[in-house]
Formats: structure tokens, C-alpha cells, sequence
């Protein structure tokens, strides 16, 4: 009995090497991402527009 281990894509070589380099720019994007990062300050800033936004929207309805 045989197990496949891969799956045949049959992609030409073009196909290959297109693949490879969304691949590779994805991990340079996301190692410049990450480095330059400060996620944190813009997850607070969502939150605290959040809470003004919902404020201003209880005040219109009451």
C-alpha cells in the first residue's frame, strides 16, 4: 500500500518560480512587519476610537 507524501501539481516552471517569489516576499513582508511592528499601539487606538464611536452612538439614542 502506498502512502502519497505529495501531491503532483503539475505546474510549469514559470508557475514554480512565480510561486516561489509571492512566497519569499511574503515572509520579507512579513519580517519587515514584525520588525517595524507597533501592532500594540494601533490595536489601543482601534479600541479607544471603538469606545468613542459607541459613547457618541448611546448619546444619539437616549
Amino acid at each position: 500500500m502506498h502512502i502519497p507524501i505529495a501531491i503532483a501539481l503539475n505546474m510549469r516552471s514559470t508557475d514554480w518560480l512565480i510561486a516561489i517569489f509571492c512566497g519569499i516576499s511574503f515572509l520579507i513582508m512579513f519580517g519587515l512587519a514584525s520588525a517595524k511592528g507597533d501592532f500594540q499601539s494601533l490595536i489601543d487606538n482601534t479600541l479607544i476610537n471603538d469606545a468613542i464611536s459607541r459613547k457618541k452612538r448611546n448619546y444619539k439614542n437616549d
